[in-house]
């Protein structure tokens, strides 16, 4: 299988993260780039799309409202591994991850 070496800008500085595809072997090289990161989650997620049925979510997506007021909903996936890579533990602000990174 050939091995093929991707940027990536969500990922800091010296992390790699490898996968196998059935075209071959990847290798995502963390480049640590913010700005790119951020453009590249906002495409991905297209948040422009139009709302039919506010509020939404991501690509237009419907998202009812909760009954409690004031509740909130926190999502977690890379987040908590490169928070752990640069050293942080417990509750850690995304502006202190930002600093981190750049």
């Amino acid at each position: 299988l050939k091995t093929r070496n991707v940027p990536s800008p969500c990922y800091p500085i010296g992390h790699h993260e490898s996968r196998t595809y059935g075209f071959g072997h990847v290798v995502f090289e963390g480049t640590s780039n913010y700005t790119q990161c951020y453009e590249f989650v906002r495409e991905m997620f297209n948040f422009d799309t139009e709302c039919v049925y506010p509020p939404c979510a991501m690509n237009g997506i419907h998202l009812p409202r909760f009954k409690k007021p004031g509740t909130k909903v926190v999502v977690m996936d890379n987040a908590n591994r490169v928070a752990d890579f640069f050293g942080f533990d417990g509750y850690t602000k995304l502006s202190d991850i930002r600093r981190k990174t750049q």
